[in-house]
């Protein structure tokens, strides 16, 4: 919940900053929110290490291959950070380039779903 609070705190101060920057100086209040959202995403880093760690000792008891597991973490992180660089466009009045991104993430999301898909044929040739 102290992370949580964290988060909702550099938020708020950031927003304010920025409305208050946003009329006299509009590109640094711009700034202030990308480095606002930077600086999250450096607070949530510890939580993501921990998430990481807690769903790989889980696909290990589970018994999934480690190239099935990484395809999975790969999946997780694109769409993540596709989901923030493209908040990050829009917030910046550039939705056009946040649309693109979000094409890209759906590209290399596919392609990092390969060796899933790779391993669910197999598994389906052997059983036929």
């Amino acid at each position: 919940m102290a992370l949580f609070g964290k988060i909702i705190g550099v938020a708020f101060v950031a927003v304010t900053a920025y409305s208050l920057l946003r009329v006299e100086q509009p590109q640094i209040g711009r700034l202030l929110i990308v480095a606002a959202g930077c600086l999250i995403l450096i607070i949530l880093s510890d939580s993501i290490s921990t998430a990481i760690r807690t769903v790989s000792s889980l696909g290990q008891n589970a018994g999934l291959s480690s190239s099935v597991f990484l395809s999975l973490i790969k999946i997780v992180g694109i769409g993540y950070l596709t989901e923030f660089s493209v908040s990050l466009c829009n917030d910046n009045d550039c939705s056009s380039l946040g649309k693109k991104i979000e094409l890209g993430g759906k590209i290399v999301i596919l392609l990092s779903a390969m060796p899933i898909l790779t391993d669910i044929i197999s598994l389906l040739e052997a059983l036929i």
